[in-house]
Parts: structure tokens; sequence; C-alpha cells
């Protein structure tokens, strides 16, 4: 690791002195170089490698592989996690656990698990009408693919009944919080709509950064560069 990088992430990280994070920024760095830092329009760059740091520390406190790091996302203080991340730990800790999706209609998804040959099946069933009354349908990623976040309501709340314990203690995504990731696993800011009217405007706004993510990755000295920009050097 540079001396230069190293001064810099020694000193932002006082500003946490009960967790220590020094001993995560070699592995912080690697992931920065091969551009797996989750870019975020609302933090500095600063901001995320403390993030990033942060992330591998609650990896390494709940037992979950380093390299899923960039998985997790903390947003208003909270660990959150991606489905798919979701999907990973459970199907690692429960390896002979069975899914079956048993109805899958526009407005009804039911999906049936059981953990092993030995133990009963449980039903989870999501409708249209219990997405409405848990307030799903609001958000825009729901005025974009309906039946995609009816499924994956499904399967949220699968994993959190049925296999909370393989889930590290997050047990909300991102867009269970307004957010809402583009393809690359990038966060655009979402906020909940409280009038279908306001949605053209809202795809207007958000639409080129969820179609066009940006495509340069995260370089360390670019990030150096930029801190040290802001904070006057």
């Amino acid at each position: 690791m540079s001396e230069k990088a190293k001064d810099l992430t020694e000193k932002e990280v006082e500003s946490l002195p009960d967790v220590p994070l020094k001993e995560f920024s070699a592995m912080a760095e690697i992931m920065i170089r091969q551009g797996m830092v989750r870019k975020d329009k609302n933090k500095s760059p600063l901001e995320l490698i403390e993030e990033l740091k942060l992330k591998l520390y609650y990896c390494k406190v709940h037992g979950i592989p380093e390299i899923y790091a960039n998985q997790i996302y903390i947003i208003q203080g909270n660990f959150t996690q991606s489905l798919n991340l979701m999907d990973t730990l459970v199907s690692s800790k429960y390896r002979t656990a069975e899914f079956e999706c048993v109805l899958n209609e526009p407005d009804k998804i039911s999906i049936r698990t059981r953990k092993n040959k030995k133990s009963p099946w449980l039903m989870c069933t999501w409708d249209v009408a219990r997405a409405e009354k848990a307030g799903n349908t609001k958000g825009l990623y729901w005025q974009r693919d309906p039946q995609a976040a009816l499924r994956n309501a499904v399967w949220k709340d699968i994993y959190r009944t049925h296999y909370r314990d393989a889930l590290g203690g997050m047990i909300y995504t991102p867009e269970d919080f307004g957010v809402m990731l583009d393809a690359n696993g990038d966060v655009i800011e979402s906020p909940t709509l409280k009038d279908t009217k306001d949605l053209n405007e809202q795809e207007r706004q958000l639409e080129p950064k969820y179609i066009k993510p940006p495509a340069e990755k995260m370089d360390i000295d670019q990030i150096i560069a930029l801190t040290e920009k802001e904070a006057g050097k």
C-alpha cells in the first residue's frame, strides 16, 4: 500500500476510534483498484473509503466473506444488503434448502420452502393488495417493474421469516429504505412517490443514471487527489 494512501486512511479513521478499521486498508485498496466500490452521488470519495472499511469490519464480525462487502449498503445508519447477497448467504448456510414457485401470476406470487427433505413445506405469498398495504407500490422500483418488485418481496419475506439466522444481522435491502440500485449495483437515491403524477419527472431525473451508469472505475490515486482537493491541501 502506498505511503500516501496509508497516511490518508489512517488519518481519517480517527473519527471512529472504537472500530479497528486500519487493518482493512489493504483489502479496501484492492477492492478500489478493481472497481468494486459502489458509487453514490450523495457521498464523497473519502466517505466511500471509510464506509468500505466499515463494511469489511462488519463482514469480519458476522462471518461474511469480505469479498461480499460491496453488496452491503449503509443507509440511514442501517446495514442493508442486496437481495443477491441474501441468496448467497442463505444458500451457503442451508445447502439442503429447497424452494419451489407454486404460483406466478402478474398480481400474485407464492413460493414454498423447506430447509431439508424432512422439514415441512412453508408457504409465502404476496399479492398486489399486500404490497400496497406494505407501501411497496409507492416506490420507483415498483413503478418500473411491478412483477419483479413483487417477486423480490416474496423472496425477502421468505429469507427474513425462515432463514433469518443466515442473513448476518441484515434483514433489509436498500429498496426497503426507498433507495434503488442500478444494473451495476450502484446507489440511486429514489424517494417514495406520494403521487403517481410525479413519476414522469422522477423518471427524467433518474433515467440517465440508471440506464447509463458511469463507466469509469474508482482509482485509488484519483480518490486521494479528490480527497486532498476537498481538504484544501
